[in-house]
């Protein structure tokens, strides 16, 4: 669907922020199906996953990826200051939080000391820094695709980059699902990688073996591609690029990739929990 040149900046920053936020929720929802005891509640801005700081630094970063991302495929050019407003709203957000935490001071009326630790300050702050330097590759990789695919985009009446407006009815609940299963198999990636580092430590003392670690990884990492290849090849049957096919065989396939073979890796999470404990 053609968009006014005017109204193009406006619908990118728009999509751009959105993003923003639904992938911050979906990955947050994520993280604590895998593991309920890893919220932190009280500092809501941060969405602290109490002492697992990396963890929490590599999803800051995860998300703004995709919010760039958005902005440059629907832009088709590369816009910093575009993509810069559309993560503004979120980094100003963890800007507040962070004054909030350097300027918290404990009151001892109050029976639980909410201070964020030193290891969450610092981290937050790499997290904020390092944000706008990742948004950029989304939104060069995205303004790169855009103009690659962009007459199949305008191509396509009432369709928003090539996938019919009553999709994203569905979509945008599935959606939330399928970036919710991402983040458990990036998590238990991040989670395997760091026992593998105390392991490491302790490889010289008796009865220490790294090899189910290693394993784990795998077993984490490789779904992870799957899913994303999987999810690829979902877009592929729903906006149906360069096919050729029948209505029938294209929904069998686009149930293949969307529901079926997801559901499929989202099982081995189940085996990857045994592995990493």
């Amino acid at each position: 669907m053609r968009i006014n040149k005017f109204l193009r900046p406006i619908c990118a920053v728009f999509l751009g922020v959105f993003t923003y936020y639904y992938f911050n929720n979906a990955t947050i929802r994520g993280v604590i199906g895998v593991s309920p005891d890893s919220y932190d509640s009280y500092w809501t801005p941060f969405y602290s996953f109490k002492d697992k700081y990396f963890i929490r630094f590599i999803f800051d970063l995860v998300i703004v990826f995709p919010s760039g991302f958005i902005v440059g495929l629907c832009l088709r050019k590369k816009n910093i200051i575009l993509g810069l407003l559309a993560i503004s709203p979120g980094l100003l957000f963890k800007c507040v939080g962070l004054y909030s935490a350097f300027i918290y001071t404990f009151d001892p009326l109050i029976v639980e000391n909410n201070a964020a630790a030193l290891g969450n300050k610092i981290f937050q702050s790499l997290g904020v820094l390092l944000s706008p330097f990742v948004m950029i590759l989304g939104l060069v990789i995205g303004s790169s695709m855009g103009d690659k695919f962009g007459q199949f985009f305008d191509g396509k009446k009432y369709s928003c980059f090539g996938i019919k407006w009553y999709h994203y009815l569905w979509l945008y609940f599935y959606g939330t699902l399928m970036v919710m299963v991402a983040s458990i198999f990036i998590y238990i990636s991040l989670v395997t990688i760091k026992i593998i580092f105390n392991d490491l430590r302790r490889l010289y003392d008796q009865d220490v073996s790294i090899f189910w670690p290693i394993l784990g990884l795998f077993f984490s990492i490789y779904p992870l591609v799957l899913l994303c290849q999987s999810y690829g090849k979902a877009y592929i049957y729903l906006s149906g690029y360069n096919l050729n096919i029948t209505i029938s065989k294209r929904f069998g396939m686009l149930l293949l990739y969307i529901f079926i073979f997801p559901a499929l890796l989202t099982s081995a999470r189940y085996l990857l929990e045994i592995l990493i404990h």
